[in-house]
């Protein structure tokens, strides 16, 4: 079954500080390349890909993607929660408000989170949007404790 397990290089970086959440994921860490800085070459869990600068998992979700800035390799890990924001409905010239946004929560399970519309100005957004995100954390933050961290509530 090993042949479903690719070498690939990632970030040094975004993967040395996750060293054993990666390894406990049955990740192996190599050596750093010195060939390419920056990088370390890791075979990755059964089944996972590195795509496009994008790593999914077994079950073909977005775990990490990798760019470029400022002449060094990153590696930003997601994380299983997060909060959104979507416009709804947008540009009313005859009304107070210019937009309608939904502010909610994307995750495995979210039973028990009800997601908040907001009617919005422009050039109010953040004033208007805080109090609805804020109260978005404090489910998370009461309900999934571990939200922000990138290796929980996955599996």
């Amino acid at each position: 079954m090993d042949e479903t397990r690719k070498i690939v290089e990632l970030p040094q970086r975004g993967v040395l500080c996750y060293k054993s959440d990666l390894q406990n994921l049955r990740f192996e860490i190599g050596e750093a390349q010195s060939s390419q800085k920056g990088l370390i070459i890791v075979k990755l869990p059964v089944d996972w890909k590195l795509e496009n600068g994008q790593l999914f998992d077994e079950k073909d979700r977005l775990r990490a993607s990798t760019h470029f800035t400022r002449g060094e390799s990153l590696l930003s890990w997601k994380r299983a929660y997060r909060i959104t924001e979507r416009v709804k409905r947008g540009a009313y010239a005859d009304e107070e408000f210019d937009y309608l946004m939904t502010i909610g929560i994307v995750g495995p399970d979210i039973s028990g989170y009800e997601p908040e519309e907001v009617k919005i100005v422009y050039s109010n957004r953040c004033r208007d949007l805080s109090p609805a995100q804020q109260r978005a954390r404090k489910w998370l933050d009461n309900n999934r404790r571990e939200w922000q961290l990138p290796f929980s509530y996955w599996n």
